[in-house]
């Protein structure tokens, strides 16, 4: 196995109210963000309510940014509420250089 390549784990839970959470761990890049659109994808398909959270997110380029853009407005356009569990510092960053950080609904975390 390739130490060097890019690796995303998308891990999915399920609240008691049924809203489905997406943790997603690792770097969303070229690499990487084909698996995280078919994911998001799949579950808008099967939920009403989604929180996806950026918390362990190692590295957010441009195109990642774009398929995190594009689920929230597939969402809206689906009437499935999305949410957002803002990353770490240097990805809270892209969404500020970018102007996108208004775009996208973030839950507020104790």
């Amino acid at each position: 196995m390739d130490g060097d390549k890019p690796v995303l784990r998308v891990l999915e839970g399920t609240r008691d109210d049924g809203t489905l959470v997406l943790c997603l761990q690792g770097d969303i890049d070229m690499a990487t963000v084909g698996t995280l659109a078919l994911r998001l994808d799949q579950v808008g398909d099967r939920a009403r309510s989604i929180v996806v959270d950026l918390r362990r997110v190692g590295f957010l380029d441009c195109l990642g940014l774009r398929v995190l853009v594009d689920a929230h407005r597939a969402a809206v356009a689906r009437d499935c509420d999305i949410e957002f569990i803002q990353g770490p510092p240097h990805v809270r960053r892209m969404f500020e250089l970018t102007g996108t950080l208004g775009l996208l609904p973030f839950a507020e975390t104790a």
